[in-house]
């Protein structure tokens, strides 16, 4: 990030107000405008920074809908089109699965009704170039199983409903957009596609991405074309090198050229520099997040700062890995994001809930001690109440089990 903004400051100086910073995700934008900041000797005009989802929804006529309404909306299309009597509890959870198929088929440009053929008419797969050579191969060799000698009533309801889905997925884009809403991936597709577009900004910054959906990648040929597009690629050296993981930045780096050159070894060859590894065994992942106290502490890793990070292989373990930082540990930047459901605001609201259904004596005005004292336990009711202490306190010295 600091190189981008040195060369950001180099190409347009300290007036970046008609300057958009396109990011993969909002959090990049904080460390850009530190740098930015950092370098400057005088005040100077911010560029607007978004992220790539939200470009793509500035410039659509339709707004996201909710991830509820969306299942439920495609629940209506679904019983409408194929007349099954499934409860909607029942198809909530697939529901989810046939809404992401969407979201990719409309992301990557794909024909949805080739993408969703009849299984029958295998020869149409041949006419799809979203589909690798490997990718169409695969598919043949599953589709095999469904010969005429297995003809199962299983068999027979899979091809039915596949042969449905394009049904399905225009009723549901047709009902989405009578209410003026859409899912993302219709959101990418239609502004890609729209060759009218007007972009109000002088030029549009992409930094940081290494992995593009079709959609992206014609928004970005589209403000190229209008010499709108700067490119910041976020790669390795390593990677273009005949490396199979390089296939696709090699790719985009043709189509869209970087803005820094990789023949700058302090930026594009860490791969090529010096790694020092040390595996510690640990016998349980408890044990891991509680030994980040000590690998802290070591080879000043705590005085580096944002140069050190712990990067977790199950996401589960936040909590733990944040309870055994040591308390040299001032901030933590934690770029996964905390999950809402494991923070205490969660637990209260929970411990709430609880207290009204299980901890209520029903009829009347009673409730379970245990449940109660759940509650004036908790670290947030301090915050909320200062009397918590006098009743917690009555209650424990009388014993009362309601």
């Amino acid at each position: 990030m600091e190189y981008v903004a040195k060369d950001l400051d180099r190409k347009f100086g300290h007036n970046l107000s008609r300057i958009v910073v396109v990011f993969p995700n909002k959090r990049a934008a904080l460390f850009m405008n530190e740098y930015l900041a950092r370098m400057a000797d005088r005040p100077i005009w911010s560029p607007r920074y978004t992220t790539i989802s939200d470009l793509f929804r500035h410039h659509a006529s339709l707004e996201v809908a909710d991830p509820i309404k969306l299942v439920c909306d495609l629940y209506h299309s679904f019983v409408e089109v194929t007349g099954t009597d499934e409860t909607l509890d029942h198809f909530y959870g697939w529901g989810q699965l046939l809404l992401a198929d969407f979201d990719d088929i409309d992301k990557n440009m794909a024909d949805p009704h080739k993408v969703f053929a009849n299984l029958k008419d295998l020869h149409e797969l041949d006419n799809t170039d979203y589909l690798s050579d490997e990718q169409k191969e695969i598919l043949k060799r599953f589709f095999s199983n469904f010969t005429d000698d297995h003809d199962t009533e299983l068999k027979k309801r899979f091809m039915n409903l596949w042969a449905r889905f394009g049904e399905i997925y225009d009723r549901f884009n047709t009902l989405l957009a009578q209410q003026g809403l859409a899912y993302e991936g219709r959101i990418y597709r239609e502004v890609a596609t729209n060759e009218q577009l007007s972009f109000e900004y002088d030029k549009y910054i992409f930094v940081g991405f290494n992995v593009l959906q079709r959609a992206e990648q014609q928004l970005f040929r589209h403000l190229q074309g209008m010499d709108k597009a700067l490119f910041y690629w976020d790669y390795d050296r390593y990677y273009l090198q005949g490396n199979e993981a390089g296939h696709y930045i090699h790719q985009y780096i043709q189509q869209f050229p970087n803005e820094l050159t990789d023949t700058d070894g302090e930026l594009y060859n860490q791969f090529g520099k010096y790694k020092r590894i040390t595996y510690i065994a640990a016998t349980t992942e408890n044990a891991q997040a509680r030994y980040v106290t000590e690998w802290l502490r070591e080879n000043h890793r705590i005085a580096d700062g944002r140069k050190t990070a712990i990067v977790l292989c199950d996401e589960s373990l936040l909590q733990a890995v944040i309870h055994s930082l040591p308390p040299e540990v001032e901030k933590v930047n934690v770029t996964t994001g905390f999950p809402l459901a494991q923070s205490p605001a969660a637990s209260l609201v929970d411990m709430m809930v609880k207290v009204q259904t299980q901890g209520h004596i029903v009829g009347t005005d009673k409730y379970r001690l245990s449940f109660v004292k759940s509650i004036l336990t908790h670290p947030y009711i301090p915050y909320l109440s200062e009397k918590y202490a006098d009743l917690l306190d009555d209650l424990e010295r009388h014993k009362r089990f309601y």
